[in-house]
């Protein structure tokens, strides 16, 4: 399951350092697995130079079968230290009083060793706090950036100290309208789009395990709207807002497809096409689970990684590829 969420960390004229969510791993004395991230050191010529895993093991913490460790991950920004690295890391399937309530860690390295640690779980069963993690652009009061995670079928405002520790979570369900095209849908992905200072309406794009499709969710005080954005069958998706311009890219079955959003319209701007950027062949099946953005003195770099690509069920393996963006995209 090697590729089922990654963000970058950093790019420098030699070198990227990315992350990569492992939710599959297993330890060698583990039965089932328990989840893992991947700190990955990625050379411009395209060879891995360094591998490090961490694990709920190496926070102290005893994980258990089926935690999912890794399945969402984010690599935020509280000290503005640059010798640090600071992550979130989301295990949706994490019992902590209740049956797969979840939970969230706050996670901080310094040269790829973990110095300090915090966490916040879920409060009820089957909340599935982690899975999926976005930080957004909205400060709080505690001077930091307000960060949106998503459970099975919620959504939970949760604000961090700068040193850390987890200082407030206010959960909501997901209204109704989310189960519009399933009953058995689950909120999969979501994005921050856009803050309203004046009426306070925060926007997000999700997607949802059961039919895919692209939706807009609107937040305003304690409640939740959910209308319909794009339908298709999408897999992933993230976006880019800077300079007034808000990009989104979309996973499909056979292409990466980038398009402006505009007054809640969508204009394509170009696709990639699976073959030609993954030489797919007409036999193999991939599906992309997860895709990030960075953009570094002008030029964009989109990753995409997913635990399935193969030519059976049987045969799939996790890849992530990484590839920069031309043309009038960003």
């Amino acid at each position: 399951m090697l590729g089922f969420s990654n963000d970058f960390i950093e790019i420098t004229e030699s070198s990227l350092e990315l992350v990569l969510g492992v939710p599959g791993h297993k330890n060698p004395d583990d039965t089932f697995p328990k989840g893992a991230i991947y700190l990955i050191s990625y050379d411009r010529s395209g060879i891995i130079t360094n591998k490090t895993i961490i694990t709920q093991k190496t926070l102290g913490i005893n994980g258990k079968n089926f935690d999912y460790f890794g399945e969402s991950l984010k690599k935020i920004e509280l000290d503005e230290d640059p010798s640090t690295v600071e992550l979130l890391v989301g295990a949706r399937g994490f019992n902590d009083g209740y049956d797969s309530n979840g939970r969230v860690y706050y996670i901080k390295l310094v040269n790829k060793n973990v110095v300090s640690h915090s966490y916040i779980s879920g409060g009820e069963s089957y909340e599935g706090l982690g899975r999926s993690i976005i930080q957004s652009d909205i400060i709080n009061e505690y001077g930091t950036k307000t960060i949106f995670v998503g459970g099975s079928e919620t959504i939970s405002t949760v604000k961090i100290f700068s040193n850390g520790t987890f200082a407030s979570k206010v959960t909501i369900d997901l209204p109704d309208s989310f189960y519009y095209y399933s009953d058995y849908s689950k909120l999969k992905s979501l994005s921050f789009l856009s803050y309203n200072n004046t009426s306070k309406n925060i926007n997000f794009l999700i997607s949802e395990t059961s039919n895919h499709h692209l939706r807009k969710m609107t937040m305003s005080q304690d409640s939740l709207e959910i209308s319909s954005f794009r339908e298709g069958t999408f897999y992933a998706h993230c976006v880019y807002a800077k300079n007034n311009r808000t990009i989104v890219f979309l996973a499909t079955d056979d292409s990466i497809d980038a398009y402006n959003i505009a007054h809640e319209n969508m204009n394509l701007l170009g696709s990639y096409s699976h073959k030609n950027i993954l030489g797919v062949t007409n036999s193999e099946f991939v599906r992309i689970y997860s895709m990030s953005i960075k953009v570094v003195n002008e030029t964009s770099f989109l990753m995409f990684s997913s635990p399935e690509r193969g030519t059976s069920s049987f045969q799939r393996s996790g890849f992530f590829q990484i590839i920069n963006i031309y043309g009038d995209y960003i």
